[in-house]
């Protein structure tokens, strides 16, 4: 994936996906930590600015930055026989409707 596009699957996405509109994009009324990286790649971080105004200069990861599987995990959960009725959501909610979101894989 490149890398721009993980790092804004990782941001915007995920804060439009949770409905967080505060978060995900730097701008005018949005919260923000800012990483400040010189390499996307190998994600070298030279600088975060955080929420409060305070800073850190030449950061470095706790941990290395390793690479991940490069196929996805199949075939990691067993479940018993699923029915139709076991996917019925029975939610308690006074006019009897909710909505639900999810995040999912479009293809």
């Amino acid at each position: 994936m490149d890398p721009l596009l993980a790092y804004r699957c990782a941001t915007y996405h995920g804060a439009y996906r949770l409905q967080r509109t505060d978060l995900g994009l730097v701008a005018a009324g949005r919260r923000a930590d800012i990483v400040i990286l010189s390499d996307l790649e190998k994600v070298t971080v030279d600088d975060v600015l955080f929420d409060d105004g305070t800073s850190r200069r030449r950061a470095s990861m706790l941990v290395d930055v390793v690479e991940g599987p490069s196929d996805p995990p199949l075939d990691t959960m067993r479940l018993d026989h699923v029915d139709v009725d076991d996917m019925v959501l029975r939610l308690d909610v006074p006019d009897g409707m909710h909505r639900v979101r999810t995040i999912a894989d479009p293809s």
